[in-house]
């Protein structure tokens, strides 16, 4: 399945064939059909791989809650934990970026699911008093979710732009900053006067 993944990630799904994905795991194509069934068979494994690493991240960010300092400080905890994490894993982001871009029934479920993960770290966050409580949910959840994969689906035109991992620490941890200023105190400054 790790060759399938990582051929998924670095090709996209449609274009990689079992004889290709079979080639990089140096086993024959028999191999692949008898424990996965078909194509399809393999990729819903592959969703599930990347889902369970994406559970992961999330228990990594809010498994322990005691170590988080509440109030905006807990926002840039959160986003330096979400960013170590992806940072660790470039072939979940490059797969997550073609998966979650894909106009397919199966490429739209997949966001679904991924939508559900925040949905269930937003709900841990608000029982641990992290979230504020008049903060509307659905709000909320589309803001998270913009925040976490607006970087994963837009990484290749951030490198390509800066010619760095937009994951590196030395442009991930002054964005970082960035995000938990403008969330702690907002964009804009007051009016000069006024």
């Amino acid at each position: 399945m790790g060759a399938a993944f990582e051929q998924f990630a670095e090709r996209g799904i449609e274009p990689v064939t079992l004889r290709v994905i079979a080639g990089h795991a140096g086993v024959g194509t028999g191999e692949i059909t008898k424990r996965f069934g078909s194509k399809p068979g393999l990729v819903a494994e592959v969703d599930q791989h990347a889902r369970q690493l994406c559970v992961q991240a999330l228990d990594r960010v809010v498994g322990s809650l005691d170590e988080i300092v509440v109030g905006t400080v807990a926002t840039l905890v959160i986003s330096q934990r979400f960013s170590e994490f992806l940072r660790e894993q470039p072939t979940l982001r490059r797969y997550l970026a073609r998966r979650l871009s894909s106009d397919s029934a199966a490429g739209r479920l997949f966001f679904e699911q991924v939508v559900g993960l925040v949905d269930d770290g937003l709900r841990q966050l608000r029982r641990a008093g992290l979230i504020q409580p008049d903060l509307e949910h659905e709000g909320a959840r589309r803001m998270v979710v913009g925040m976490i994969l607006s970087p994963v689906l837009l990484a290749d035109q951030w490198e390509h732009l800066l010619g760095v991992d937009p994951f590196d620490p030395s442009v991930a941890e002054p964005h970082e900053h960035v995000v938990h200023t403008v969330l702690a105190r907002g964009l804009f400054a007051e009016p000069a006067g006024g």
